[in-house]
């Protein structure tokens, strides 16, 4: 590829990380509620399911999802899954009052893994993630 090309696909990443979604609002769902490091764990397993997606492109996803429809349909349907389990969960812990007894450091882990598995599976279960890698 030309420089001009990686310049104009670095653009068309850079709009499609710059737009706000349901990623956006669960990262700053977790930062308002516990903090600068749910919000970093949250961001690198984001960037880890972006990782993976390109990959699982990369190596034939999109000629699996045209062999089989199918594939996309499962994927959007536990997706939208996911989504009403996370609006689910946020409306649920939106009431409830945090113990002082839980602020440990196996609170803190479980939490930070809590965030980094939501930032992983926001992206992984987003059917236009997939249909933007596919079609770059």
């Amino acid at each position: 590829m030309a420089l001009v090309d990686w310049y104009i696909l670095s653009m068309v990443c850079l709009a499609g990380a710059a737009s706000p979604g349901p990623s956006w609002i669960l990262l700053v769902n977790s930062v308002v509620k516990d903090g600068r490091k749910a919000g970093i764990a949250f961001g690198i397993a984001h960037g880890l399911g972006i990782f993976v997606y390109a990959a699982l492109v990369a190596f034939g996803l999109m000629i699996l999802i045209s062999i089989a429809p199918w594939v996309s349909l499962v994927l959007e349907f536990i997706g939208l899954l996911f989504l009403l389990w996370l609006a689910r969960s946020m409306i649920k812990n939106s009431f409830e009052i945090d113990s002082l007894n839980d602020v440990g450091s196996d609170w803190i882990s479980r939490q930070l893994l809590e965030h980094a598995r939501n930032g992983f599976l926001i992206v992984f279960l987003n059917p236009k993630v997939a249909v933007f890698f596919i079609a770059i």
